[in-house]
């Protein structure tokens, strides 16, 4: 039996969020690497997460029976959950240092922002919206 598109690119999506993830395990134990490679490998890590889900989610469509109703698409992990768990991990992968929390709340939402589908424009508007408010 041969594999379909969407099972092969499945497969391909979720091999790339497990490295990803393994390079972040990596510079954990590596010490206490700099913030630009902390974001750089958990970027990475989230753009393969987003990536996977989506895979996931035709390749479970595809496998449903016609007229069972809709598969729900993934939503963006977007939310302060998911910004909540990356921030933890950035503090986590820098050694736990006294007073980042707010640091790493905005750099986790960066990062988060810029891994979501449409991560382009929320980060146009996100760009807009802190220079108004910077500006006032």
């Amino acid at each position: 039996m041969r594999e379909s598109g969407s099972w092969h690119t499945y497969r391909n999506t979720f091999n790339k969020f497990r490295n990803a993830v393994q390079q972040v395990q990596d510079l954990s134990a590596s010490g206490n690497p700099d913030k630009s490679t902390i974001d750089e490998a958990v970027l990475a890590m989230q753009q393969a997460h987003e990536d996977y889900r989506s895979a996931r989610d035709i390749l479970a469509r595809e496998m449903m029976p016609s007229g069972e109703g809709d598969f729900a698409r993934h939503e963006s992990t977007w939310n302060k959950e998911g910004v909540k768990e990356i921030a933890e991990l950035l503090w986590e992968l820098e050694g736990r240092p006294d007073g980042t929390a707010l640091d790493n709340w905005y750099r986790a939402e960066r990062i988060v922002r810029r891994a979501s589908p449409g991560r382009l424009r929320e980060e146009r508007e996100s760009e807009e919206y802190t220079s108004a408010v910077c500006a006032r």
